[in-house]
């Protein structure tokens, strides 16, 4: 609940908030990972993802999942410039960084944390149609995260949008979005960029207007061709769509 706290928890691996965290050293980096959402080489930011513009404007600026996730700085892709708001959610915990003591952005794994199982509480009341528990445990998480924060109620389609929102500002970044969207049948649909400029190839149905419905067949992984060769009884099979 507090922002040294909050910050240690990623800047540090503190460990803090986490049911499991994997451990690793700077002579393996094992159980490691780098998500490429900074990328500072040669003094400049080119990262391979920007936020989107709705999940920007989604938190409150005195969240401290804001003030310590987001940064806005000056971007460079190539021949494309802008300054916007950049994802540092994994800056790089010392202990791991080179000997250099150049950040390689690498964070340990952290594949169970406690602010996850509260926003599955809160699903899993609000689809069994207790709303009462699920504002609880929907609160109890905001409270932690954004300073004189007054809880809510909620009920409905607007309590399952409030916790969809809250995995979005909670998760992000994190990997959970692809398979939370699978099981809402929600589908897919990019939106507006904080800058038009650093959008590579703009306005394609590839990058800023890509769409993909709930029944898409990309919507489910291909199997692993090394499976495929490996096991006879799916040899020649494989997922709609690749």
């Amino acid at each position: 609940t507090s922002q040294a706290d909050f910050t240690a928890l990623r800047t540090n691996d503190s460990g803090k908030e986490c049911i499991t965290q994997f451990w690793s050293s700077i002579l393996s980096n094992a159980n490691t990972n780098d998500y490429g959402y900074v990328q500072f080489t040669g003094g400049l930011y080119a990262p391979n993802y920007i936020p989107e513009k709705w999940i920007v404007e989604a938190y409150d600026h005195s969240d401290l999942r804001f003030t310590t996730w987001f940064r806005r700085t000056q971007v460079n892709l190539g021949n494309f410039s802008g300054t916007v708001y950049l994802c540092f959610k994994f800056p790089g915990n010392p202990e791991l960084m080179s000997s250099t003591g150049t950040s390689t952005y690498i964070q340990k794994i952290k594949p169970f944390r406690i602010a996850e199982q509260y926003l599955i509480a809160a699903e899993g009341y609000a689809m069994a149609g207790q709303a009462e528990q699920a504002c609880t445990y929907l609160n109890r998480l905001r409270a932690s995260r954004i300073p004189g924060y007054a809880d809510r109620r909620y009920t409905g389609d607007e309590l399952m949008a409030q916790i969809k929102l809250e995995r979005a500002r909670e998760l992000y970044g994190e990997g959970f979005r692809f398979k939370d969207l699978k099981r809402w049948n929600q589908g897919f649909e990019r939106s507006e960029a904080q800058d038009k400029n650093l959008v590579i190839d703009a306005g394609s149905s590839y990058t800023e207007l890509m769409k993909r419905d709930a029944s898409d067949p990309f919507f489910v992984w291909p199997i692993p061709q090394a499976e495929i060769d490996s096991n006879p009884q799916i040899r020649g099979q494989q997922n709609a769509g690749y």
